[in-house]
């Protein structure tokens, strides 16, 4: 199947695109800006991996876009879209997921701090230790979602670990397994963004 992957040096789009290529999925890929551009770099010896300045057709079965939609992107005829962390968009088969505290490899990161939703949040804030779901984690069912369909069309993601938490938003909220501790993704994190420090972005 063929994707439309967009702003894809967002870390978390590299993610998804990392993932769709090691399912066998053939990747076009749009870049929003220049951050975190080195990111790419590690796509181009996947054949099933193209960075497109703009979509090569006015219709693709699945585009992934985190972050705001760009403007052509209304345009697209897609069977299924997927808007992470965005906007609220009215879209014909549009589904909207939230989940705003995702934590990985290439996020961006300062030595003690996490950027999420412009606002600092440390390693041992207790927020960040309640709400906080390792990358891996959710792109497991994020995937069912894209192979199966998801449970709604807007889908608030949270650890199952703080599931007790979930708010006026029960029906749309979706509790995600984890398969190790937070502590332990965490001290993951950190040991690669001290590995890797100099071409991380700065939080």
């Amino acid at each position: 199947m063929q994707a439309l992957v967009l702003n894809i040096t967002d870390w978390i789009s590299y993610h998804i695109a990392d993932r769709l290529l090691s399912e066998g999925y053939e990747v076009n890929a749009v870049k929003s800006n220049n951050n975190n551009e080195h990111l790419v770099d590690f796509f181009p010896r996947n054949s099933n991996f193209e960075l497109v300045e703009e979509p090569l057709q006015t219709s693709y079965p699945l585009v992934i876009c985190v972050g705001p939609l760009p403007q052509f992107a209304k345009k697209l005829e897609c069977k299924r879209i997927f808007l992470i962390n965005s906007d609220s968009i009215n879209l014909d088969h549009a589904i909207s997921i939230q989940a705003p505290y995702l934590f990985g490899e290439w996020m961006p990161l300062s030595d003690d701090d996490l950027l999420q939703n412009e606002n600092q949040i440390t390693f041992s804030a207790s927020e960040y230790e309640k709400e906080g779901l390792y990358i891996a984690d959710f792109l497991e069912v994020f995937m069912e979602w894209v192979e199966k369909g998801p449970p709604n069309s807007e889908i608030y993601v949270k650890s199952k670990r703080n599931g007790e938490n979930t708010g006026k938003k029960l029906e749309k909220t979706f509790l995600v397994d984890e398969n190790v501790p937070i502590e332990e993704n965490l001290k993951q994190v950190i040991s690669h963004y001290q590995q890797f420090k100099d071409l991380y972005q700065s939080s």
